[in-house]
């Protein structure tokens, strides 16, 4: 139990960090700067360039999605893919709900141009 105490710490003082990198964020920013947290395009799944993070794209035959339900959160969407960090989105997020957003990337996992 002894080594749980500085994992704690270090989880505090990251949260502490990015509540004081919020606090000093202008109140027109949006806190999600993209139009959209990922596009499901011809060559796979498309993630805009976002504030430390450069745009990405996975390729549909190697990504996995899957709905799960977390206790306070409700429905997420977890999208995998092989080489890249694993992405998860609450429903608020999503411009659709998490099961719709699932059978859209497995319908263009399914299509003919996604191989």
């Amino acid at each position: 139990m002894r080594g749980h105490g500085s994992a704690l710490r270090h989880a505090g003082r990251q949260g502490r960090k990015r509540l004081a990198e919020l606090r000093g964020r202008k109140a027109e920013e949006p806190f999600i700067p993209a139009s959209h947290c990922f596009a499901i395009g011809e060559g796979g799944l498309i993630f805009p360039e976002l504030p430390g993070h450069a745009a990405q794209a996975w390729p549909l035959e190697r990504t996995s999605a899957a709905v799960v339900h977390r206790p306070l959160v409700g429905e997420l969407l977890q999208l995998r893919c092989p080489g890249f960090a694993p992405r998860s989105y609450a429903a608020p997020l999503l411009a659709e709900p998490p099961r719709q957003v699932l059978a859209r990337v497995e319908a263009a996992r399914r299509s003919p141009g996604a191989e």
